[in-house]
């Protein structure tokens, strides 16, 4: 008994033994893994602050050099007045014409009178379309042609031809007595002869003959080549437009009186003409005078290729180049160089532009400049309200959907740089190339670029003057 009871117990407390080796296996591994997830988790735990406090620096960083700008301006200031109904001493200064252009030099631009009775900058963007009208309707450009008395030759869409396929036009000579106060677009010496001109015609677009090509002497037929005049539009009466005060910050005054015409003249059908002055260059362009007339000046080369839609007025000695788009409203002043797409805007005197880009319901000031491919935004994406603006802690209305920019005189745009509609820049300030610049005001005599490696900072610092050498001289 004693022999076979004593396997039977070795047998069990092996067992036991197994047994008890598992438990405290099972056990360890359990007291092991459960420290290493709570280790996890107070190192997690312990590392989340980190970024945080990290995110939060830069966005402080962020915040004390670039304040975010409100949704249409009216977030932080609650005060909201209407710019248009200001009487000039209550515009701020920041808006006046005179932070943006030099008085002298604006009093020697050909049509200084556009900007009579703008109380304010973006008022100048409501007055271009009726100065264009007025001038038009009243053959305002006679008299600022200089060549009153010069014999003018008009060709349309049925001037004969010869067997060349050129226009044979007799050059107009009026020596009728007329009563008719109106500067006309005929001839006013009676002691030129009529003499036949072989003129290149261009492609006509106009199904109701009332288009019209306007030419003074000096413009030579070899350097008189347009490829296509186009008028659908049908001739509309003529319809002069109110010079009645309207309480608005635009005031119509011009510098020439409305002639006095009978009701029958009235409601004649207006001519849209191509008017070209001496010694312009017309090398190509399309012409599209459905919508009004296109003034070119003295001495101005038009490219192939160019595109001008009226109303227009192209200033003397001024170049566009091939590619040019214009698409009406457009003032363009003296020795301006042009390529690109220009809207409802005023350039003057001595500006360059000329690289492609987009220039709309701007205002250009002289010797202003902008680089390839500088793009003015005058449409706010996500806002059907009015465009407004923050002057001195007052946010402004500009009663305008649409603004792009104001750029002073000498200030220069560079390369690929994109305004924000409404961006107003003072004179003498230089914007470096690939620059985003928000809504607003800057400055002027200012450098502004892009901070580096700090997305949406600028960094705007003053231009130094030039140093004096011993003599005094800069």
């Amino acid at each position: 008994m004693t022999g076979a009871s004593t396997p039977s117990a070795l047998a069990a407390s092996v067992l036991l033994c197994c047994v008890t080796t598992s438990a405290i296996t099972t056990l360890l591994v359990h007291i092991y893994l459960h420290s290493t997830s709570s280790g996890s988790t107070l190192a997690s735990s312990s590392q989340k602050p980190t970024p945080k406090s990290t995110s939060d620096k830069v966005s402080d960083s962020n915040q004390d050099d670039v304040s975010p700008l409100p949704v249409n301006g009216s977030a932080r200031n609650q005060q909201v007045v209407d710019l248009q109904v200001l009487e000039d001493a209550d515009v701020p200064v920041a808006l006046q014409l005179d932070a943006y252009f030099s008085p002298e030099r604006l009093k020697d631009f050909d049509h200084a009178r556009l900007f009579d009775g703008c109380s304010n900058v973006l008022a100048v963007l409501d007055a271009i379309h009726p100065y264009l009208v007025k001038f038009f309707a009243d053959n305002a450009w006679l008299s600022t042609s200089g060549a009153e008395n010069a014999q003018i030759t008009t060709l349309q869409s049925s001037t004969r031809l010869d067997s060349d396929g050129r226009a044979l036009a007799e050059e107009e000579s009026d020596s009728e007595d007329s009563d008719d106060p109106r500067p006309s677009v005929r001839g006013r010496s009676s002691s030129y002869p009529r003499i036949k001109t072989r003129w290149r015609l261009p492609e006509w677009l106009d199904p109701n003959e009332t288009a019209e090509i306007v030419i003074y002497p000096g413009v030579r037929t070899q350097t008189f080549a347009p490829q296509k005049v186009i008028n659908l539009e049908e001739g509309r009466p003529t319809r002069r437009p109110s010079t009645e005060s309207t309480g608005s910050a635009r005031r119509q005054s011009y510098g020439w009186s409305r002639s006095a015409v009978t009701q029958e003249e009235e409601e004649e059908v207006e001519k849209r003409r191509l008017i070209v002055l001496p010694d312009a260059h017309v090398l190509g362009g399309t012409f599209d005078l459905s919508e009004g007339s296109i003034h070119i000046g003295k001495h101005v080369r038009i490219e192939p290729d160019v595109f001008i839609k009226g109303p227009a007025i192209i200033g003397a000695r001024s170049t566009l180049r091939s590619g040019t788009y214009i698409r009406g409203d457009v003032i363009i002043g003296r020795n301006v160089v042009l390529r690109g797409e220009v809207m409802n805007s005023v350039i003057l005197d001595d500006a360059e532009l000329c690289h492609p880009g987009y220039c709309g319901d701007s205002v250009c000031g002289f010797k202003s400049h902008f680089g390839n491919q500088v793009t003015t935004a005058n449409l706010s994406l996500f806002s059907g309200s009015n465009l407004t603006i923050d002057v001195d802690g007052v946010t402004y209305d500009t009663g305008r959907r649409k603004a792009g920019v104001v750029l002073g005189d000498d200030s220069q745009l560079g390369c690929s740089s994109v305004t924000d509609p409404c961006t107003l820049i003072q004179q003498n300030t230089v914007v470096y190339p690939l620059t985003r610049l928000r809504k607003g005001v800057y400055g002027s005599s200012l450098v502004i670029k892009n901070k580096p490696m700090e997305k949406g900072v600028l960094e705007i610092v003053p231009i130094r003057p030039p140093e004096k050498d011993s003599t005094g001289i800069k």
